[in-house]
């Protein structure tokens, strides 16, 4: 399926995967890189990246994936990006704790860094 895309345009006539709950995906990617477009694509939508990855895996259609999934994965085998067209991603996480239980050597470690990394 990579294979046929040579550029923006070409991704419009093809099956598009959105991650239902996610805060960036195909209507974002239309609007910076196909703006001018008009009309529908068949959108599908599923509940998870692996959802999405599998279904791209099998050709079913194209998904937007973080580098971070792809890279150094399995997924690497199988999937790869046809266009240098990223979007900015605003996707937030939490760290959560249970309320009285003192965080492992391991969790604390973590959370010192991430503190060290926002600094």
């Amino acid at each position: 399926m990579a294979s046929s895309v040579r550029a923006s345009d070409s991704l419009l006539g093809m099956p598009l995967i959105d991650v239902v709950g996610t805060p960036n995906g195909w209507h974002d990617w239309k609007a910076r890189y196909t703006p001018q477009a008009t009309g529908s694509t068949h959108r599908v939508n599923v509940d998870s990246y692996a959802v999405a990855a599998n279904m791209a895996v099998e050709e079913v259609g194209v998904c937007l994936l973080y580098d971070e999934l792809v890279r150094g994965s399995r997924l690497e085998l199988f999937l790869l990006a046809p266009l240098d067209a990223p979007i900015d991603c605003d996707a937030g996480y939490y760290l959560c704790a249970r309320v009285g239980k003192p965080l492992s050597a391991s969790a604390l470690a973590f959370s010192r860094w991430v503190d060290a990394e926002l600094a």
